[in-house]
């Protein structure tokens, strides 16, 4: 008759136990942020300080909870199977007995029965408690369990570290006798900007980070994707004074419009020659000095770029130079726009409204499952709303703003007032119209 240990049962369960420590341990200390680790460090957590060292050299780490993984399943295979396959046996006995029956538990099937039964049950064990639990529970509370296991599976480390050098260097050896580069290893995680971004997502639709700080991120990751010529104040727009103006027509612009720098220009719009600043007026005696105001002693300079310069780049040179504008010129020469650093920080953070802004500011909403816009919003802002609402994008051939893109639709129509403009998946309706650009536009998606 076969024998069973009670101590036996008691070293499979250690050894199931053991097995979910390295795997509790493994996804654990590859899911804990740095981040929270600092800040654990910083509010005195001396635990923390052990996790911190693990994660330094996870790689390390990582093998080593790999070669727990490895013993404690060999052994519970070894010492499992053959305790249920026993344990069964003497159940098939014992029953025998009971009933009278005569059962040769030596007999092939049975003791092939005992076998696979004693190994799936052992399987069992190994896979629900030994792996699956353990490691669902470090996924979710990943900082608790490091904190838990950060000193007994560093004790570890330093016991088995010099099996662990052997088994590398044999491993790494192997590799060159078959001629196989060995990697770099580092498990230290660089993300690209696309996978930054699916992050952004995920953490958006957990509930992690507001729109708002979601929309942040998402611009400064594009930040350098984004040229001049998508922000710019286009040429129509541009207010500005001939080099022969005088004080009062400058502070009269300014008070029209709410501009504080106003460019001024030579012969024609194409040649500017700087800009002045309303606060350099500040002292002139508007009804007596005029004959003496010479407006290149206050004349700021400006920088002229090309329309496909980066704004990473524009930003850091306008910095660099101090200077607040920057004059935008198309493959001609001539002049499509103008790009200040207000401009530049609107892309990041959103609009910014100060003391001379009009309330009435107007250029995107939604309004009853559409979106009314103003014509001359950007591409990029105008997509964020549409995927936010519609969960599609348009994509022009060349233009930058809304009222481009319908232009390109209408294949060298100009439309009216009114006009409805399809594509394959949208209408636009016009519904304002100054000259002949594009106002204000309502979008709706296409019911098919």
């Amino acid at each position: 008759m076969s024998e069973i240990s009670i101590y036996q049962f008691l070293f499979i369960i250690f050894l199931v136990l053991l097995n979910a420590f390295f795997v509790a341990s493994e996804f654990a200390f590859v899911k804990v942020r740095p981040t929270q680790v600092n800040a654990l460090i910083a509010a005195g957590s001396k635990r923390a300080v052990r996790v911190k060292s693990i994660i330094d050299d996870l790689d390390k780490s990582l093998s080593s909870t790999q070669l727990g993984i490895t013993l404690a399943s060999i052994a519970l295979g070894i010492v499992g199977e053959e305790f249920f396959k026993a344990l069964l046996l003497i159940i098939i006995e014992t029953f025998g007995r009971l009933t009278t029956l005569d059962i040769n538990t030596e007999h092939p099937i049975i003791d092939s029965s005992a076998f696979i039964t004693g190994y799936l049950i052992i399987t069992f064990l190994h896979v629900t408690i030994g792996e699956l639990a353990p490691k669902s529970i470090s996924i979710q509370f990943a900082e608790k369990t490091a904190i838990i296991l950060a000193e007994p599976l560093h004790w570890f480390m330093v016991l088995t570290d010099p099996l662990l050098k052997f088994f590398v260097w044999s491993s790494n050896s192997i590799l060159r006798l078959i001629n196989i580069p060995v990697a770099d290893e580092t498990h230290h995680q660089v993300y690209t900007e696309n996978e930054l971004k699916a992050i952004i997502a995920d953490s958006i639709e957990q509930g992690e980070l507001e729109s708002y700080e979601s929309r942040l991120i998402f611009n400064i990751l594009n930040f350098t994707d984004r040229s001049a010529k998508s922000i710019l104040t286009p040429r129509i727009d541009v207010k500005a004074l001939p080099i022969d103006t005088t004080p009062i027509e400058i502070l009269e612009l300014s008070n029209n419009y709410g501009f504080s720098r106003i460019p001024i220009y030579g012969e024609t719009l194409d040649d500017i020659k700087g800009f002045v600043h309303i606060k350099d007026l500040i002292g002139y005696n508007l009804e007596n000095d005029l004959s003496t105001f010479d407006i290149n002693t206050i004349l700021r300079s400006v920088i002229i770029i090309p329309e496909n310069k980066p704004l990473d780049d524009l930003l850091k040179e306008m910095q660099l130079l101090k200077t607040q504008v920057a004059i935008v010129v198309n493959e001609y020469g001539s002049i499509d726009g103008i790009v200040t650093i207000e401009d530049i920080l609107e892309y990041i953070v959103g609009p910014i409204e100060d003391e001379f802004d009009s309330d009435s500011r107007f250029e995107i909403e939604i309004i009853d499952d559409s979106i009314h816009s103003d014509g001359l919003i950007t591409i990029e802002v105008f997509n964020s709303t549409l995927s936010q609402l519609y969960g599609i994008e348009i994509q022009p051939d060349s233009a930058n703003t809304l009222a481009g893109y319908i232009i390109e639709l209408c294949k060298g129509e100009l439309p009216s007032v009114e006009t409805t403009i399809r594509d394959d998946q949208l209408e636009f309706k016009i519904t304002e119209l100054s000259g002949n650009r594009i106002e204000s536009v309502i979008t709706r998606k296409i019911v098919k």
